[in-house]
């Protein structure tokens, strides 16, 4: 009986995952105001669907990974063209999401939680990913923006082999603070940010104004 009710659980939320992901894929394909404004109000719950969607790569279960990794992977980057604080590194198969004030780093290939940073005051608007995928030097650089804090940082998430076994939380390598431009919502935020690593120490950053900064040195 317990079995048979874990196992109805686990359907309901996959198929919830997957009928969000669904709706909103479609909404987006449509490319209209209203798929626009589906996107800010679905920006609430962001962290619970890609939870929800990572669930369906759990290496526990080999059958639903493999039926479902290149749907995931697709919707994934879908998700991300998207939403500016969502980064997905195909060459290290992390996610990286911005959920409110901290950035949560997902390890795809073990459907888990590899890192999460503390350290920004405020919501988290953009994130980008740096990674090389050379065995003798690899590199794996995250940048982050919060328009409400004004400012841009990069971190610190590689903790040597320990840090890497245990998980432990990454921490702030460099701190960049812009001037304000002002209050702003959701809706410029997702319509206009983006973070974008243009070199491997340098970012680029578009602000919630459309306004661009062409190269912020990170490290």
């Amino acid at each position: 009986v317990v079995v048979v009710v874990v196992v109805v659980v686990v359907v309901v939320v996959v198929v919830a995952a997957v009928f969000v992901v669904i709706v909103f894929c479609f909404l987006c394909v449509v490319g209209s105001s209203f798929a626009k404004e589906s996107a800010i109000q679905l920006r609430h719950y962001l962290t619970v669907v890609i939870e929800s969607i990572i669930r369906l790569l759990e290496p526990s279960d080999p059958v639903l990974r493999r039926s479902g990794l290149k749907h995931v992977t697709k919707t994934l980057i879908m998700l991300c063209a998207e939403f500016p604080m969502l980064c997905f590194d195909q060459a290290t198969q992390r996610l990286v999401l911005g959920s409110g004030r901290d950035i949560v780093i997902y390890d795809l290939r073990m459907a888990t939680k590899w890192r999460v940073l503390h350290g920004h005051q405020a919501a988290v608007s953009a994130v980008a990913v740096f990674s090389t995928a050379a065995t003798s030097a690899s590199q794996f650089e995250v940048a982050s923006y919060s328009a409400r804090e004004h400012a841009v940082f990069a971190w610190n998430v590689n903790g040597g082999f320990f840090g890497s076994f245990l998980g432990t939380e990454g921490s702030v390598a460099r701190k960049v603070t812009l001037p304000w431009l002002g209050a702003c919502g959701d809706a410029e935020i997702i319509r206009h940010c983006s973070l974008t690593w243009i070199s491997p120490k340098a970012v680029q950053l578009r602000r919630e104004d459309g306004s661009v900064i062409g190269s912020i040195l990170m490290i």
